[in-house]
This record gives structure tokens, sequence and C-alpha cells, in this order.
């Protein structure tokens, strides 16, 4: 499968006291840069499955799986190579801060992206936050 940079929605649910919670939705097909984080996140799989390559390693993580995200000395990648929709909740502390980075060939290789037409091609992910009244659901 083509992976395309970016494409999948995020949705802040909170932002402010020194954290930042958000829902991702990752449609079919879509990846993050490569990228670190400036403080601690966690990460817990609502729905699907997700990959992450770290390292030069690729891993799987499915619904119901929690994972770390990297710090600043480490550098990941996330995104979705199946055919259905997958969602992920994170929460960061502090609010999130990254670096992004270009894809090693380690990283290439790990995600098979062989078959990508357009590697520099970049698709912006959507940010919504919503309102205290739509957060509640009320």
């Amino acid at each position: 499968m083509a992976l395309t940079l970016g494409g999948y929605d995020r949705i802040i649910r909170h932002r402010g006291n020194g954290i930042e919670a958000v829902e991702i939705v990752w449609h079919p097909g879509t990846r993050t840069p490569k990228h670190n984080h400036a403080s601690r996140g966690w990460a817990w799989v609502l729905q699907g499955r997700v990959f992450e390559v770290r390292n030069g390693k690729k891993l799987y993580h499915a619904a119901g799986d929690a994972f770390l995200e990297v710090d600043r000395e480490e550098a990941h990648t996330v995104g979705n190579d199946t055919n259905d929709l997958a969602v992920t909740f994170h929460v960061y502390q502090p609010e999130l801060q990254m670096d992004m980075f270009s894809d090693s060939e380690l990283d290439i290789v790990a995600m098979d992206l062989s078959d990508i037409s357009e590697p520099n091609h970049f698709a912006p992910f959507s940010a919504t936050q919503l309102s205290p009244h739509q957060a509640r659901n009320d």
C-alpha cells in the first residue's frame, strides 16, 4: 500500500494546564512525518491497528494496546497501513511540541515505501479544537 504523508485528522480534546489530549483518526494509507516530541507522551489505540517505525524497526499496535511516545532524543513515524480506519488517543505533558525530520533509508525499508510515487507529497492533517460543550458531548 502506498502511504500518504499526512491526511489524518487530529481532534484536540483538551489543551491547558500543561496537558494536551488529542484524538487522531487515521484514514487508510496515512502516516505522520518522522518526528520527535519535546514532551512526555502516551498513546492508546482505540480502533483498528497502527504502525510505528522507530530506530528502523516497524512495530504494530492494535486496538487495546498502549505505547509510549518518543521523547526529544528519538524520532518515530506513526501511520495506518491497513484498509480500515484506525483511531488513537494521545496525551502529552507539557502540551505537544514536535521537530520533524527526513525519513532515513532504514525507515523507508521498514515502512516498505518502495511504491510511493510522490515521496515529497504532503497532505496536511486537519486539527480541530472542540468547544468544552462538544468535548463533553452535551
